[in-house]
């Protein structure tokens, strides 16, 4: 796999949120698995390796970021800490994370714009009166949107349910 600029850019845009989700696992801090994920595109941009597919540089990309994070615990906090018997997120949960939550994207992306601003006001708790009364219409109507959302996104997500039980 070749890295010119637009490739790198392309890497990022993919990669850089899913990162930065899989890094605040480890660091709680904002600013700092930011800074954690960065460092690790500047070094892999710096250091570009050869990689035979798009899944390779996913997977160094996850590991860089989950080594970072270790390093950078490891120097902030005491030594007494044993880090191999706590138990961290997996390079694969991070992958398989990332990977659910797109295929939830696309799935939420292919709802009515009314279905999808139901669901995402809902999935950030906001009760159904207060969808109604900020939308304008009934709570009934809600309901409704939202049982017809369900039904949608059931059918999209199929599969993914052994997913979120394995790793919860």
């Amino acid at each position: 796999m070749i890295f010119s600029e637009a490739t790198f850019k392309y890497l990022f845009d993919k990669y850089y949120v899913p990162l930065r989700s899989y890094a605040s696992r480890f660091i709680y801090d904002d600013a700092e698995n930011k800074d954690v994920v960065q460092d690790v595109f500047t070094a892999f941009w710096k250091g570009s390796k050869d990689f035979a597919n798009e899944k390779a540089v996913k997977t160094y990309l996850f590991y860089s970021v989950r080594n970072a994070c270790l390093n950078k615990l490891r120097k902030e906090k005491p030594t007494s800490i044993d880090y191999e018997s706590i138990d961290l997120p997996s390079v694969e949960e991070g992958i398989i994370e990332e990977d659910v939550l797109k295929r939830i994207r696309l799935a939420l992306s292919n709802l009515t714009n009314q279905e999808r601003e139901v669901m995402l006001r809902s999935m950030n708790g906001i009760s159904n009166l207060e969808i109604a009364e900020d939308i304008e219409v009934s709570v009934n109507t809600i309901k409704t949107v939202k049982k017809r959302a369900y039904q949608k996104l059931r059918e999209q997500l199929k599969g993914i349910e052994w997913v979120l039980v394995l790793f919860s």
